[in-house]
């Protein structure tokens, strides 16, 4: 995809902030709208405990029209992790006008550009991914996952 293209897409991102993770919100926000697809129309779903009224004035977002909020309780970790794409799936109504939906953690923040460069062609399977800095150049036998194979 072109760069010009990228002003005709609109990108959907997922935010949870509850509990003591909201102070990540203002960096978070700031670096996104500098760095992430900075040529598109993008929407970011936000769901916390806190009320909408701390994200809008800890980033100094002036027009909220690109804001979409929705309150939930903070539950005790790592529960919040665990359920979060129950939580996705039970809102999906919500972007399904987006073009391209991410989900990023709240502690991020956009150092570079990040565009359409990222985005997979019609013949990839339709999912994007991030290396986390941690598990870079690490064996698959040293991953921390469930090897029980009698685990669901």
């Amino acid at each position: 995809m072109r760069k010009e293209d990228e002003r005709n897409l609109t990108i959907g991102v997922l935010y949870i902030s509850t509990g003591r993770y909201r102070v990540f919100w203002p960096g978070f926000y700031k670096t996104m709208q500098k760095h992430f697809f900075p040529e598109s129309k993008r929407k970011v779903f936000i769901f916390s405990d806190s009320p909408l009224s701390y994200f809008l004035e800890s980033a100094k977002i002036k027009d909220a029209s690109n804001i979409v909020y929705t309150p939930i309780p903070n539950k005790p970790w790592p529960f919040v992790t665990l359920l979060r794409y129950q939580l996705f799936i039970e809102h999906a109504d919500l972007w399904r006008n987006c073009d391209y939906t991410f989900f990023i953690n709240g502690d991020y923040n956009f150092y570079q550009r990040i565009g359409a460069e990222i985005l997979p062609s019609e013949e990839e399977s339709g999912l994007v991914i991030a290396e986390h800095m941690e598990t870079m150049n690490q064996r698959a036998d040293e991953f921390p996952y469930e090897r029980n194979p009698e685990s669901t």
